[in-house]
């Protein structure tokens, strides 16, 4: 029996809404020697339903019913009923561009690259009315190899590491995943923080080498279940830990500074979303921002590196204050932040009142 080429996998957890849209554009590439895997994680709408209806039409389309367990599981289930040469995950409130997999596969070939991510753009409903422009990864249309792969992804410090956050919008040569060790890249325990960094990290030893093109393949739905406002650091401060494990035991020391320059953004930027979104009062962001930096390996680690630290000119003074244990400074240039960042919290609430609308009209259209 011939297997496809590419194998889509689409987790897919109560999202009747916006899920006629993900298959549409799956099913409707010009590149055709596919295997679209969907794994309903336990949905309690009319998911599965929507699943079997476009089953019917397509044979190319397999439907996997299980328990609810969670992305990363869902992931795994439908990882190991892939049979193709390349795996692509998409998530079933985002859709691609038509030509993706064409685009996606041609720069596999002619780079052989084990890994090609494309480029995205956000959109703020399922019918595209309203889009952002592409968003710019820095690192565009460039052969990374395989000496540069794990230090960029572990780093992820500046724009030009974000590609390594994500796991859609890409291309991964499926034997190099059965390489890793699958625990690893897909945990049982559900995690409190991205599970697709972490996907990608440990997966990064076994990659010889990534094409990142500027080309958009992939239209991700900005608001979508799969993306909310939550704190990054209070559930999940001990992936940094993860990480700096893995820069000591691969080597890769000389780019702890820009582990630490990102976990100082992250921790910016959970602080503004408590103030924002959470019930934290005030005495409550304090405590947590004492039991964050007190043991911490990557803030250990800067109080004794401090120039090095320091020598990354973005955002010094919050770094300044972390490295110094200076609690009321860190907390004090949160709120100073929280004023410059009014403006845009207003926008996006208006913004997503504007989605209920729009997806409102657009299901009812469909």
């Amino acid at each position: 029996m011939k297997h496809p080429v590419i194998s889509i996998i689409i987790p897919i957890f109560n999202q009747k809404k916006y899920l006629g849209k993900c298959l549409h554009s799956v099913i409707h590439q010009t590149f055709e020697d596919i295997e679209i895997i969907l794994v309903n994680d336990g949905s309690t709408d009319n998911s599965l339903r929507i699943c079997h209806k476009y089953a019917k039409k397509d044979n190319r389309i397999l439907v996997v019913d299980q328990e609810n367990k969670g992305v990363t599981q869902a992931r795994k289930t439908g990882f190991l009923k892939a049979s193709g040469e390349y795996v692509c995950f998409v998530d079933s409130d985002d859709y691609l561009a038509s030509d993706a997999l064409t685009r996606l596969y041609y720069f596999s070939q002619e780079k052989n690259a084990d890994m090609v991510v494309g480029n995205y753009d956000c959109v703020y409903d399922n019918w595209g009315i309203l889009k952002k422009e592409p968003v710019p990864y820095g690192v565009q249309d460039e052969l990374i190899t395989a000496e540069r792969v794990l230090p960029l992804m572990l780093g992820m410090a500046h724009i030009e590491d974000m590609w390594a956050g994500y796991v859609w919008g890409r291309l991964y040569r499926r034997d190099c995943i059965f390489k890793a060790n699958i625990s690893d890249l897909f945990p049982e325990t559900r995690l409190p923080y991205p599970e697709d960094t972490q996907f990608n990290l440990f997966l990064a030893p076994y990659i010889k080498s990534v094409y990142i093109t500027s080309s958009v393949v992939y239209h991700y739905r900005y608001g979508g279940i799969t993306n909310r406002d939550y704190p990054c650091i209070r559930n999940g401060g001990g992936f940094f830990d993860i990480r700096f494990n893995l820069c000591v035991n691969q080597k890769c020391e000389s780019i702890l500074s820009r582990v630490f320059c990102h976990y100082s953004f992250l921790l910016m930027t959970d602080l503004l979303n408590q103030i924002h979104f959470h019930s934290n009062t005030e005495n409550g962001i304090y405590d947590f921002v004492k039991k964050e930096i007190s043991d911490r390996k990557i803030v250990l680690w800067a109080r004794e590196h401090i120039s090095e630290v320091l020598s990354e000119s973005e955002n010094t003074a919050f770094k300044k204050a972390i490295v110094d244990n200076n609690v009321d400074e860190i907390v004090r240039l949160a709120y100073q932040g929280d004023v410059s960042f009014q403006n845009h919290y207003r926008r996006m609430k208006l913004v997503r009142l504007y989605m209920i609308f729009a997806d409102k009209i657009g299901y009812l259209m469909h």
